[in-house]
């Protein structure tokens, strides 16, 4: 059974702490197989 993951932040300020916890994460599920869909937050202004 694949694994299928939606994987969205809600900042996406450059050096965001939640970017990169959520980029440690999917890693970790993309090499024990899951298939993953990131989607990026909305831009403050």
């Amino acid at each position: 059974m694949q694994i299928e993951i939606l994987a969205f932040y809600g900042s996406s300020r450059r050096d965001s702490l939640n970017q990169k916890l959520l980029d440690i994460a999917v890693l970790g599920a993309l090499e024990a197989g899951a298939q993953i869909a990131k989607i990026p937050g909305r831009r403050s202004k």
